[in-house]
């Protein structure tokens, strides 16, 4: 890559990249603003993100660089920092490869929705975004479907006063909880209705228009050409839905 680089500093020890600008502008939305006048980042060809956390960054780095840029790490926690890393600086190619991810994990129960998760979600992206839309509906297949899934497992206080903060501090899970229990949500089937194009971001896909009849640009989170991607990824992902949302 001969582009010029722009330094990227992450977390306040301000570990340090060097990022290819043209990759930066070619996914990144936010960053595309960032490289040119007038902000100083344009100027000092340096980016600060004192917030992130440096292994994530380094996840998007190596994601950023590949030829057919694909997610290689498979543990949920890093997949949810990326995913909350492509929300915040709108990647929508990253978005849509998280989003496949936590879609089917969520969907096959092979983890549940914390405290910890509905925290950095809920802390970190504004409401009303897809990430938050999975998550609270992961929440209520979670817990929502039967009381025993509190009784069985939240026997100790300090376990329910976790969620007593949660639901303190982000209110709006309460209302998010509310809906999807009041549409019928609350079982794992439903987080599949609708197909993966309801929590994708196809913003970067000119001509495309939710619920046409046209295909999914990015049926397995990336663009069709990136045929080798699900091969590479195993079984995580599954096939593509034929519903529209």
């Amino acid at each position: 890559m001969q582009s010029d680089r722009f330094t990227v500093l992450i977390g306040s020890a301000q570990m340090s990249f060097q990022v290819p600008q043209e990759l930066l502008i070619q996914h990144s939305s936010v960053f595309k603003k960032m490289c040119h006048p007038p902000f100083i980042e344009s100027i000092e060809r340096t980016i600060k993100l004192p917030e992130e956390k440096p292994a994530t960054f380094a996840n998007f780095f190596i994601w950023l660089h590949a030829l057919e840029p694909c997610i290689t790490v498979i543990d949920i926690e890093s997949v949810i920092d990326l995913a909350i890393f492509a929300e915040k600086y709108h990647i929508c190619c990253l978005k849509n490869q998280t989003s496949d991810v936590l879609r089917t994990a969520l969907s096959d129960n092979r983890w549940r929705v914390t405290p910890e998760i509905i925290t950095a979600v809920y802390s970190s992206v504004p409401a009303g975004t897809t990430l938050r839309q999975m998550f609270s509906l992961g929440f209520a297949v979670n817990y929502g479907s039967s009381a025993l899934s509190w009784s069985r497992r939240n026997t100790v206080t300090e376990y329910w006063a976790e969620w007593e903060k949660v639901f303190c501090d982000f209110p709006d899970l309460g209302w998010d909880f509310f809906q999807h229990i009041q549409k019928g949500q609350a079982d794992a089937s439903s987080i599949k209705l609708g197909g993966a194009c309801r929590f994708h971001d196809h913003s970067d896909t000119f001509g495309w228009v939710r619920g046409s009849n046209s295909a999914c640009p990015y049926p397995y989170g990336v663009p069709l050409t990136m045929q080798g991607y699900k091969k590479s990824f195993g079984n995580m992902l599954e096939e593509p839905a034929d519903e529209q949302a």
